[in-house]
């Protein structure tokens, strides 16, 4: 299996409990969060959530279907592997 880094941004309402389930999304697929931040958007009520992970292709589509399944989520975008090169941790 050929695993490669992927960021992804999820913006969601600020609701208890949205951190818990997009991490859990990783943790049902065995899947090791490198770099995970979590914090306000200029948008009063939105929060941003940042996750830096490997896995191969077909894992990282399915852990963002299930992402965007959340009723709380209102988006989730992956960020160019450029960025996530640049990325110090």
């Amino acid at each position: 299996m050929d695993n490669q880094l992927y960021t992804i941004e999820v913006y969601s309402e600020n609701h208890v409990g949205v951190l818990h389930q997009v991490a859990m999304t990783f943790s049902r697929r065995c899947v090791n969060i490198e770099y995970l931040e979590a914090k306000p958007c200029s948008t009063e009520g939105v929060h941003k959530i940042s996750v830096i992970f490997r896995s191969s292709p077909e894992i990282m589509k399915q852990i963002i279907k299930q992402i965007e399944k959340r009723v709380d989520v209102l988006r989730v975008s992956i960020l160019p592997n450029k960025y996530t090169e640049e990325v110090n941790y």
